[in-house]
C-alpha cells in the first residue's frame, strides 16, 4: 500500500490480505513442526544415552556411577561446541529483550544452534527446553515476517514476481500490483492491530503444526495437570499452612538466586573463555548429585508427571533434598554453559517441595504445591503475569486465583534479583 502511487482497488487489497494470512499461517505451521520435531529428537537422544546405553553396562556399580561419566562427556561436548561455534544460546529473557530492543531476532546458525540446544537436554542437564524453543520460534516467525515484507516489495516492483502473479490470480487484476514503487521505498511497518492479527494467525498455524506432528509421530514430553483444590473441605489449618508454603517458596527462590550468583562468580573466576573446563565441572557436579538424587537430572517436565503418582511413596526429606539439589544443579548448569530454560526445573522443585510439606504436616497437598510453585517461580523471575500464564498450563482454573495471589506477593517482596 505504501509503495503504490494510487490506492489499491478493493479486490487487490483483499487478495493481498488473504495471501498474507495464508502465508503467516504456513510460517507458523512450519515453525511448529520444526519445534516439536527438535524436542522429539532431543528425547530420542536422551533415551538412547540414559536408558539403552546405561542398561548395557555390565555391572550395577557402573550403572550407578554412569551419571558422572555421562555428565563429564556431555560437558566436554557442550564446551567444545560453544568454543568452536563462538557463541551460546540465549536464555528466554535474553531472547525477549533482544526482540524488543531491535524489533527482530536471528540465530547465528540454525544447525549450530540446534546442536547447542540438543546437547544439554540429551546429556541430562537440569534445564528445560523453553529457552531454546523460544529462540527458534522467535527467529523462525521473524524470518517469515521479513520474507513476507521482502516478497511484498519485490511484487510491487516486478509484475512478473511470483507473489504478484498469485495476487492477480486471486483478484483477477491485470498488470502490475502497484506502480511507483521505485519512488517510494518500502519502509512501512505493520500497525499494531495488523501485526497482532498476523501473530495470532501464525500462532494458530504453530499449534496446528504441532498437533499434526503429534498425530503422525507421537508426542514429545507432556505437562502435568493437577487436581483442583477442594475449597469446601479446606480447613483453617490448611490455609495457615498455605501461608507457610508461600514463605517456603519465596525462601527457595532466594536460595536459587544465591546459587546462580555463586555459580556465576565461580564461572567467571575459572575464565569466561574456558568453555570446556566450565562445562565439564558442571557436568561432573550434576552427575555426582544424580547418584543419590536421580531426579536432579533432566528438565523435570516428565519427572513432575511421574511425581503426581509416586509422591506418597516417598519421604518428605528425600523430596526436600531433591528440590534443593535441583535448584543448585540448574544454577551450576547455566553458569557452566549448559544453557536452557529454568521454568520446568523450578516447577518440578516447587511441586517436590509442596509434596514434602504435605507429607511432613498432613496439609492439603494441592494448596501446598500451588503456593510453593507460584512463589518460587515468580520470586525468581520477578514476572508474576508470565508465571500465572505458564502455571495455567498445569493448574485448573479454580486454582489460578490462589496461584495469582502467591505469584504477585512473591514478586513484590524484597530480596535478591538477577
Amino acid at each position: 500500500m505504501e509503495a503504490a502511487d494510487r490506492p489499491l482497488r478493493p479486490g487487490t487489497l483483499a487478495g493481498v490480505i488473504a495471501l498474507l494470512l495464508v502465508l503467516a499461517f504456513l510460517v507458523g505451521a512450519v515453525v511448529g513442526i520444526g519445534t516439536i520435531g527438535t524436542l522429539r529428537l532431543s528425547e530420542l537422544l536422551q533415551r538412547l544415552l540414559w536408558d539403552r546405553l546405561r542398561d548395557a553396562l555390565p555391572t550395577a556399580l557402573l550403572q550407578r556411577i554412569s551419571p558422572v561419566a555421562l555428565g563429564i562427556v556431555g560437558g566436554a561436548l557442550i564446551g567444545w561446541a560453544t568454543q568452536r561455534f563462538g557463541y551460546s544460546l540465549d536464555t528466554l529473557g535474553q531472547v525477549i529483550a533482544k526482540a524488543r530492543a531491535t524489533g527482530t531476532y536471528r540465530l547465528p546458525s540454525v544447525g549450530k544452534s540446534l546442536a547447542l540446544f540438543v546437547l544439554p537436554i540429551a546429556f541430562g542437564g537440569a534445564v528445560g527446553p523453553e529457552a531454546g524453543v523460544c529462540g527458534f520460534v522467535t527467529a523462525g516467525v521473524y524470518a517469515g515476517i521479513h520474507a513476507l515484507r521482502r516478497s511484498g516489495l519485490a511484487a510491487v516492483r516486478n509484475p512478473d514476481h511470483a507473489l504478484s502473479a498469485a495476487i492477480r490470480s486471486l483478484t483477477g487484476m491485470q498488470g502490475p500490483v502497484a506502480q511507483g514503487a521505485e519512488r517510494h521505498p518500502f519502509t512501512y511497518a505493520y500497525s499494531r492491530p495488523a501485526s497482532g492479527v498476523l501473530w495470532v494467525v501464525a500462532a494458530s498455524g504453530f499449534v496446528l503444526g504441532i498437533m499434526g506432528f503429534v498425530t503422525c509421530f507421537g508426542t514429545a514430553g507432556s505437562l502435568p495437570r493437577f487436581a483442583p483444590i477442594d475449597y469446601l473441605s479446606t480447613s483453617t489449618r490448611d490455609w495457615m499452612w498455605a501461608l507457610a508454603a508461600l514463605i517456603i517458596g519465596y525462601a527457595l527462590a532466594q536460595f536459587s538466586l544465591l546459587c546462580h550468583a555463586v555459580s556465576s562468580t565461580i564461572a567467571t573466576a575459572i575464565g569466561e573463555q574456558r568453555h570446556v573446563t566450565r562445562a565439564v565441572i558442571a557436568g561432573a557436579f550434576l552427575g555426582l548429585l544424580a547418584i543419590g538424587l536421580p531426579d536432579v537430572l533432566f528438565s523435570g517436565q516428565t519427572g513432575t508427571v511421574a511425581l503426581l503418582g509416586s509422591w506418597q511413596r516417598s519421604t518428605a526429606l528425600f523430596l526436600a533434598l531433591t528440590c534443593v539439589a535441583k535448584l543448585a544443579a540448574t544454577a551450576v548448569c547455566v553458569a557452566g554453559g549448559w544453557i536452557g530454560g529454568e521454568f520446568f526445573p523450578m516447577i518440578f522443585c516447587g511441586v517436590s517441595a509442596g509434596y514434602a510439606l504435605a507429607l511432613a504436616t498432613g496439609c492439603d497437598p494441592m494448596i501446598a504445591v500451588a503456593c510453593i510453585t507460584a512463589a518460587l517461580v515468580s520470586a525468581c523471575t520477578r514476572k508474576p503475569v508470565l508465571t500465572i500464564v505458564v502455571l495455567a498450563l498445569c493448574f485448573p482454573p479454580t486454582t489460578l486465583p490462589l496461584v495469582a495471589v502467591c505469584a504477585v506477593l512473591a514478586a513484590k517482596a524484597p530480596g535478591l534479583r538477577r
